[in-house]
């Protein structure tokens, strides 16, 4: 997603490179959803589908703060076409808590030996 955002920023001028790139990062976007609804599914114990509204909250607000980076962005003097090189926060961040939870995560997995 952070490199079709890229893509995106980039080929901004071009017509067609950028609905190709356009549409890409559409594809990729969704792509994204159902292994993510599925890491929290796993991680939600007793209550799986309690656990797959956070993550379809989580996606409310990173809605909302692109919204806002996007306005200020639009609003500053980079212009409406630095928004996708902005818009890269909200995916990184994501990425670092991921790998973040990852690493907490299997640090507290105990090894048990075979016997």
């Amino acid at each position: 997603m952070i490199i079709a955002l890229i893509a995106v920023g980039f080929l901004a001028p071009y017509q067609w490179p950028f609905v190709i790139a356009a549409f890409i990062f559409g594809v990729v976007s969704f792509a994204n959803v159902p292994p993510m609804q599925m890491r929290v599914m796993r991680h939600g114990g007793d209550a799986p589908e309690l656990a797959a509204t956070a993550n379809i909250s989580a996606f409310n607000v990173a809605n909302a703060v692109g919204g806002i980076i996007g306005g200020v962005v639009v609003d500053s003097t980079l212009g409406a076409s630095a928004i996708p090189f902005a818009a890269i926060v909200i995916p990184v961040f994501g990425l670092l808590f991921i790998i973040w939870q990852e690493r907490r995560y299997s640090s507290n997995v105990a090894i048990v030996p075979a016997t």
